[in-house]
């Protein structure tokens, strides 16, 4: 089971104290217990990527974090270099100000900008923060996101007042045939058409297994987050 858990983990360092001897030892675990990616601030994206050369361990990287309050082309810019850089997935915040101020074709341009600087270099996971957000709220960034082209859709980047839950896919899910559900501990689960990342929440790995077992989906992909709820689109 534990074999079977650590291919689903995406291993995460976000830590503003971070040091280069804490991310090659977070390289190091990554490659030993083959998890499936390594979750880092920007900076440390060079040197992940030449410490995982020739490892089946991916870089993932964060994108206007934690507050998402960046511009388009800044975030987009970040993006970019980000991926040159040796990123094959990145983790971007949406402009949560803007979708509470009901500013919905702001938040949907500030997606694209990320989502056309990636496009087909790199996956796009959309941080919505719903411990910040109503059930409306977290539906309507949802289906912005998709609609900007984002390949899945995260709840929350650990670092606000609360973490990811199961009741937040439920409110993407409502009436629009999202599938979604899975468990994190800096990881992934899958489904192919909805995708949803649990973030915040620890979880052992009896819980995380169940998670995974509960995934309507799971034998499409089988990425999971402790941390994270994903919906895949």
């Amino acid at each position: 089971m534990m074999e079977n858990i650590a291919k689903r983990i995406d291993h995460t360092l976000l830590k503003p104290d971070a040091s280069e001897k804490s991310m090659l030892a977070l390289c190091e675990e990554a490659k030993t217990y083959h998890f499936a990616s390594v979750c880092i601030n920007p900076c440390w994206v060079s040197l992940a990527s030449q410490a995982l050369k020739g490892s089946d361990v991916k870089v993932c990287t964060v994108i206007g974090f934690p507050l998402g309050a960046t511009l388009p082309e800044v975030k987009a810019f970040e993006t970019s270099r980000a991926i040159e850089n040796g990123a094959h997935e990145v983790d971007m915040v949406i402009n949560i100000g803007a979708l509470k101020g009901n500013q919905d074709e702001r938040v949907k341009e500030d997606i694209e900008a990320v989502v056309l600087a990636a496009k087909g270099r790199a996956l796009v996971k959309v941080i919505l923060e719903t411990c910040l957000l109503s059930d409306d709220e977290i539906k309507r960034a949802s289906l912005l996101a998709a609609h900007a082209g984002a390949d899945f859709v995260k709840t929350s980047t650990g670092f606000s007042s609360g973490g990811g839950s199961k009741h937040p896919c439920g409110s993407a899910n409502a009436g629009d045939g999202w599938a979604g559900y899975r468990c994190e501990s800096k990881r992934r689960h899958s489904r192919s058409e909805d995708r949803a990342l649990d973030a915040g929440s620890r979880s052992d790995a009896d819980r995380c297994q169940q998670r995974c077992e509960d995934c309507p989906r799971r034998e499409i992909k089988k990425r999971c987050s402790c941390f994270q709820l994903i919906f895949f689109f």
